[in-house]
């Protein structure tokens, strides 16, 4: 086991801001990018009742209680910091609109030396790992 996968381990119960990891070391894991809209984000009231976004059904696929599954977080350095915090809630209560998400670590890419672009609210809330 490496030191990165030791890392996730130890502290599975956290967000965590990764630096100069690729995305296909973590398996059983659902890609949000960044750029994703305010409103394609969250889970919103439909016709038919609520509407749940594309991202969270692919979680709620991939749960299982024997694996954990990751929600990666892409992209989050190229965006300006007050835009990241559309992910503040996500990443403190680990879900979304009231809903949590089950065995699911929140995992936030950035490229190797960029830590320094995430909102220190985002940082307040999570282990940073540097490769």
């Amino acid at each position: 086991m490496d030191k990165f996968q030791t890392f996730l381990i130890n502290n599975q119960n956290y967000p965590l801001v990764v630096e100069g990891i690729d995305k296909n070391r973590l398996s059983n894991s659902v890609i949000l990018p960044a750029s994703i809209s305010s409103k394609a984000l969250g889970v919103v009231p439909g016709e038919k009742g609520y509407k749940v976004p594309k991202w969270l059904k692919e979680l709620e696929d991939k749960y299982s209680v024997s694996q954990k599954t990751y929600l990666i977080i892409e992209g989050l350095d190229k965006i300006d910091k007050d835009e990241q915090l559309k992910f503040f809630g996500i990443i403190k209560y680990n879900g979304i609109n009231g809903y949590a998400f089950k065995n699911t670590q929140i995992v936030v890419l950035v490229e190797k030396g960029e830590t320094h672009k995430i909102n220190q609210k985002i940082l307040s809330l999570s282990l940073v790992y540097k490769d």
